[in-house]
């Protein structure tokens, strides 16, 4: 009897193997539309382009497993997996690093650097502060600094938190450009800052519209006689809230508030991709309309797999990529591996060294990129 029942729960077995396969491979497909589509179309696929990873595991696993049998049936998931070329070099950087001198003339230091207002209101328990931060800044000495969530004040009580005066007094920074984009009480501010050792010889903002704390604003920055525009931009964030993050650590479906909780991600999720989308379209304009090589450095909030990241980034260099190991990952919360921050360049542009810095003084790692003029 038991050789009788073998063959028959190897067909059912065999059956849901292959139609799991098929699914994984369908949705792993449809995965690839996340660079190509806008979410204001299509929001639904950018969730699936944050899955990326996880899918493109799972396919690998199907062919390894057809592979272990002999079994043809490996090409289903091979097919899948080969159109996402692309997408694991966008992930995972094999780039070539040079050694930098110090001091050396021809190279200009650069960072991206989200400090979640130098966590003024220790919303992280195990992350840094002001003075951690300044402390940082200070050791790398990056030439050009572009800072996101960038907070300051006037209000003599807390001096400490007066960021742009202790960038030029104590850092030496000559110059800055502050794009304001809330005050309260007329002495705090918060917004974007890019603070330079070269001469910024003019600024602006580009608009995303109706008022909002996402931002992009730029610096045409004059490194000894080449001019270059500095884009600094933090796009649109999801704005979940402590209860959220909370939600996510114990994550668990058994009752009605569970899905509403699960909703209400999913909901903020959905309205962060089509914000973005709209944000980087604006941003891609803005780019291609400079009238001098561009340097890019922002907090995405999107992964290298996005329509964001494939919207700003065509036509320009990655940094990481070019002169980048590993994954790269930038940020510290929930879901650590991702790659969400990023310094882009123009093509007159190469990166010969760049790095994350894992302190975790913020909920982002500050990225530092050596650049040079690119050899022809």
């Amino acid at each position: 009897m038991k050789d009788l029942k073998t063959p028959k729960r190897t067909s059912w077995f065999r059956k849901i193997t292959i139609a799991a396969n098929i699914v994984a491979a369908i949705v792993l497909l449809l995965c690839y539309l996340n660079s190509y589509a806008s979410p204001q179309q299509l929001w639904w696929v950018g969730f699936l382009g944050l899955g990326f990873p996880i899918l493109a595991v799972i396919n690998i696993l199907f062919v390894l497993y057809w592979l272990f049998r002999w079994n043809l049936l490996l090409v289903i998931s091979l097919i899948a997996l080969l159109p996402g070329y692309r997408y694991f070099q966008q992930t995972i950087a094999f780039g070539k690093q040079e050694l930098v001198l110090k001091n050396d003339a021809g190279i200009l230091k650069v960072m991206s650097y989200n400090v979640r207002i130098f966590n003024l209101y220790e919303w992280g328990r195990n992350q840094g502060n002001n003075e951690e931060i300044i402390k940082l800044v200070a050791e790398q000495h990056p030439h050009i600094v572009c800072f996101q969530e960038f907070y300051t004040t006037e209000n003599p009580a807390h001096k400490v938190y007066n960021m742009v005066k202790r960038m030029k007094e104590e850092l030496g920074y000559q110059y800055c450009f502050f794009e304001n984009t809330a005050t309260l009480r007329k002495t705090d501010h918060w917004g974007a800052a890019i603070f330079s050792d070269y001469p910024i010889v003019d600024s602006g903002i580009v608009s995303f519209g109706k008022r909002t704390l996402n931002t992009c604003s730029y610096a045409d920055i004059k490194v000894n006689k080449k001019t270059y525009r500095v884009f600094n931009m933090h796009l649109q964030s999801i704005h979940l809230a402590v209860k959220d993050y909370s939600y996510l650590d114990n994550i668990k479906l058994e009752n009605d508030s569970d899905l509403t909780a699960s909703k209400n991600i999913l909901r903020k999720l959905k309205r962060a991709f089509i914000r973005r989308a709209k944000q980087s379209d604006l941003v891609a304009k803005a780019v291609s309309e400079s009238p001098f090589p561009v340097i890019i450095c922002g907090d995405f909030n999107d992964t290298p797999t996005s329509y964001t990241y494939a919207t700003i980034s065509k036509g320009l260099t990655d940094a990481f990529l070019q002169s980048g190991n590993g994954i790269g990952k930038t940020y510290v919360g929930i879901f650590p591996t991702l790659r969400i921050d990023f310094i882009l360049l123009s093509k007159e542009l190469e990166s010969v060294q760049t790095q994350t810095i894992e302190k975790p003084f913020s909920d982002h790692y500050p990225l530092i990129s050596y650049l040079r003029t690119a050899k022809n």
